[in-house]
């Protein structure tokens, strides 16, 4: 039902996944994230292949190619599901549209275009990037109960998890392959 897979991480190990991915990845993949892609918008990064070619009727005509993919979400540490989280949920996806509006701008409506050339111009890429960032790791030194994956298309009530539901994790078979999932 999906055109892609998706992996969750903490985000420790999301870190140190895009560091690795600077030198480990073989020539054929790329990774797309705020520090390896300027024009990049998501709050999640994409491990993609680069001999492939993956069409979205958004990008179409837009000069941003992208291959078949792999999303990689990273958890952040939150203390509970409460109405921080749920704004925070909506200001990274603020700062995401906003980013986006600014790659496609000729593609969307006037008020989409108002708010991408009003609002935007006056912070640069990596500040967005970065207060991004800022947002979703700001429980993360605390030891919250949960983990909440803001880059999620889903309500960030179906995604705010208890940290136990991952437990050590468990082997899957999947398509022949076995692989690590959730414990719960």
């Amino acid at each position: 039902w999906d055109d892609d897979l998706d992996i969750a991480m903490p985000r420790e190990d999301f870190n140190r996944f895009v560091i690795l991915c600077n030198t480990q990845l073989p020539n054929f993949l790329r990774l797309r994230w705020i520090t390896t892609d300027n024009h990049y918008w998501f709050p999640f990064a994409k491990v993609e292949n680069i001999n492939t070619l993956f069409l979205d009727k958004n990008l179409f005509d837009s000069g941003i190619n992208m291959g078949i993919f792999i999303d990689i979400f990273p958890l952040d540490s939150v203390v509970s599901f409460n109405r921080k989280i749920e704004t925070r949920k909506r200001i990274v996806k603020h700062i995401s549209s906003f980013r986006y509006y600014r790659e496609i701008a000729w593609k969307c409506s006037f008020l989409k275009k108002l708010i991408s050339h009003v609002l935007t111009p006056f912070c640069s890429q990596r500040f967005l990037n970065n207060l991004q960032v800022r947002i979703m790791t700001r429980d993360n030194n605390k030891n919250g109960r949960f983990v909440a994956n803001y880059g999620s298309n889903y309500s960030i009530r179906k995604q705010v998890i208890e940290k136990d539901a991952y437990g050590g994790g468990i082997k899957l078979v999947f398509e022949g392959r076995l692989l690590n999932s959730p414990s719960k």
